[in-house]
């Protein structure tokens, strides 16, 4: 006998069986359903725990290169954005503006994360794990809603930093 998995109901059944078995099989492997169970507990926590931080990181390099892919649209149309200010609109219009174009990226970027992901898990999962993965479409307006949020957060010093541009200076550039 190598291994023993004891089911047992209460702890002074496991206990003092564990001990007794332990002590007449001492080359043998004795583990008890509990002790399965917290292990699983356990490893399912550590997965939650690593997960969550993969999240926190995968968020900010998102708001980070939108953050980057808004600035660079804000520098190469630096002259029309100072157009717009030098005809009298207000950097409440180029905030919208900017932002606006942001929140209609972070939804398309969410809708479309959320349809390539489902599809990949839908067929790689029984290729991986031997299950069926379902798409789970209550996660869709939660993947839509954090996307936008991610975007928007990314492009909120690119806006601020294009109402800021100096109209007149900005001509004076060739």
């Amino acid at each position: 006998i190598s291994a023993i998995e004891v089911m047992g109901c209460c702890n002074a059944i496991s206990d003092g069986l564990l001990s007794d078995l332990r002590d007449i099989l001492p080359d043998t492997r004795i583990t008890t359903v509990r002790q399965i169970v917290s292990t699983q507990i356990e490893t399912n926590a550590l997965m939650r725990r690593i997960s969550f931080t993969f999240l926190i990181i995968v968020l900010f390099v998102g708001a980070l290169s939108i953050g980057n892919f808004m600035w660079a649209n804000v520098t190469e149309r630096r002259r029309e954005i100072g157009v717009l200010i030098m005809i009298g609109a207000k950097k409440a219009s180029v905030y919208a503006m900017l932002l606006g174009k942001a929140a209609i990226l972070g939804a398309i970027g969410g809708a479309l994360g959320f349809g390539l992901g489902s599809l990949a898990a839908m067929n790689l999962g029984p290729q991986f794990v031997g299950l069926p993965v379902p798409a789970v479409w209550s996660l869709l307006p939660i993947a839509v809603v954090l996307s936008l949020a991610v975007a928007l957060l990314g492009s909120v010093i690119p806006a601020w930093l294009a109402g800021r541009i100096e109209p007149f200076a900005n001509m004076q550039e060739v």
